[in-house]
């Protein structure tokens, strides 16, 4: 049995956060592509951009993404 790295474990957590906020306005396919379609809200640049190779789940840029994606949820709405 091998266990998850905690590290890993964060990102996985937060990126099921970010699917869940996602699903309820796209499809498996429309969620794929909505991580590399630039955002106005990320000065033009995709959610995957805005991430960076380096995230984590505190980084200001996956601060951003998951905003962005729960106000599609509903439950954020978006700031001005």
């Amino acid at each position: 049995e091998r266990e998850t790295p905690d590290e890993v474990a964060a990102k996985l957590h937060w990126l099921a956060m970010v699917v869940a906020d996602l699903a309820g306005a796209y499809n498996d396919f429309g969620i794929r592509r909505w991580f590399d379609r630039p955002r106005s809200q990320l000065d033009g640049k995709s959610p995957r951009q805005a991430l960076g190779p380096d995230w984590t789940p505190d980084s200001a840029g996956a601060m951003r993404v998951r905003e962005l994606a729960s106000v599609l949820s509903g439950a954020n709405p978006l700031a001005a």
